[in-house]
């Protein structure tokens, strides 16, 4: 699977962009993960600086800039319940010694 930079997908405006690259997004595919989460869409909306309608177009120029196969597999949301937060240290079942 190759990665369809955001900057070549038609109707991305250079600011659009930018701001996306400035939080690390930078291809069509993490667009189309990212807009698949509870609250992608209103995550990308606020980076973006635009309404949600405007977002989901956007979302949507993203997902038909991808091949069928990669956007099937981009939409479907990640398990990451054997995940942790990656901030907090676990608690120790056992006292030290």
């Amino acid at each position: 699977m190759s990665d369809v930079p955001l900057q070549s997908v038609r109707g991305w405006s250079p600011d659009h962009v930018a701001r996306l690259k400035a939080v690390g997004i930078a291809v069509a595919e993490q667009v189309v993960a990212v807009a698949a989460t509870d609250s992608g869409l209103q995550s990308l909306s606020e980076q973006l600086h635009v309404s949600k309608e405007e977002t989901r177009r956007l979302v949507d120029l993203a997902r038909h800039s991808l091949s069928a196969e990669t956007r099937a597999e981009m939409e479907k949301p990640a398990d990451t319940s054997q995940y942790g937060l990656g901030v907090v240290t676990p608690r120790k079942t056992e006292p030290d010694r």
